[in-house]
């Protein structure tokens, strides 16, 4: 098939929801400490990162408002995204806890935790 440059950009995100206790517990269990505090206090030291940080960039999704799904990606384009896993017969895979170890291992084995 031909280029199309309006269908050559894939988001890669999963938009299964995922709360932030759910998701706090899975760093937890890769053995990363966290102390809980109001949004207003996370947000105020989120406010505080500078553009050297590898996630300056997404900042805006957290200092914007607030949700509790974290998977939330209505403000990401993933249409193509999501066409393609369906061409596939695929869907996105549910956020369990299996797969968030997954993650969390794999960002211990490049040394990101």
């Amino acid at each position: 098939s031909r280029y199309q440059p309006e269908h050559a950009v894939f988001n890669l995100h999963n938009p299964e929801p995922l709360s932030w206790s759910d998701y706090v517990h899975a760093f937890r269990e890769a053995g990363r400490q966290f102390e809980l505090v109001s949004v207003e206090q996370w947000q105020a030291q989120l406010k505080r990162v500078d553009s050297q940080n590898a996630l300056f960039g997404v900042l805006g999704f957290y200092l914007d408002g607030f949700e509790e799904d974290i998977g939330d990606i209505s403000m990401i384009e993933h249409r193509n995204t999501l066409n393609g896993i369906r061409r596939m017969g695929e869907q996105y895979p549910q956020k369990t806890p299996a797969l968030l170890r997954r993650g969390c291992d794999y960002l211990k084995e490049i040394d990101f935790i």
